[in-house]
């Protein structure tokens, strides 16, 4: 079909780019391939040009954690304008640049459409996002819960530093120093020197 053929059945061509970063690398090559072949299987997406950058590795600047980094580059057609915005919440971009048409012209009935499909996306999206709220709540919950049976079990029968607990938990001291301080305020732990013992545990001499 010719572009122009294109333009005056509405739809709407663009180019955007996708970012992936993660760990390991393996993980990220595989990811960014798979969102150009399922875009390529979209029944309101044609892909016309795609590039996919080489993974590199970065390093985050305050955790001086390493990950990894690569992004593709698409120019593709999309149906209408609502499976451009369907695009846009399904694959999440970086950046949209709508290349043609030039100008955009609605209608009434396909403004108050476009309003809708983008409330219900929006809904859709808020929804995720509470159920991996709570997700993320109930993981914190239970990893509290499981440190908190590991110090109690290492601090029971004798009194243990930071830096020794630390050694066994494989927690860094600066991530466990706040744990254990509300531990000893909700009386849990008690500290003895440099020590934390177990509450109701054996006192050290």
């Amino acid at each position: 079909m010719k572009d122009s053929e294109r333009l005056e059945k509405g739809q709407v061509y663009f180019r955007s780019i996708i970012e992936v970063v993660g760990r390991p690398k393996e993980h990220v090559e595989e990811t960014i391939k798979g969102y150009v072949d399922k875009i390529d299987k979209e029944e309101n997406l044609d892909i016309v040009k795609s590039e996919i950058a080489e993974v590199k590795e970065q390093e985050e600047e305050k955790t001086k954690e390493k990950f990894w980094h690569s992004f593709v580059e698409l120019e593709l057609w999309s149906k209408n304008l609502p499976s451009l915005i369907d695009f846009c919440f399904d694959y999440m971009p970086s950046s949209i640049e709508i290349i043609e048409p030039k100008e955009l012209h609605l209608k009434e009935r396909e403004f108050s459409g476009f309003l809708n499909d983008l409330q219900g996306n929006l809904h859709r999206m808020n929804m995720i996002v509470k159920e991996l709220r709570t997700d993320n709540l109930n993981l914190r919950r239970n990893s509290h819960n499981l440190l908190w049976n590991f110090l109690a079990v290492l601090t029971f029968k004798e009194g243990k530093t930071i830096e020794q607990l630390s050694k066994i938990t494989g927690f860094a001291p600066d991530n466990l120093q706040n744990f254990l301080d509300r531990l000893v305020k909700e009386e849990k732990l008690v500290k003895e020197g440099d020590k934390y013992l177990l509450k109701n545990g054996p006192k050290t001499e």
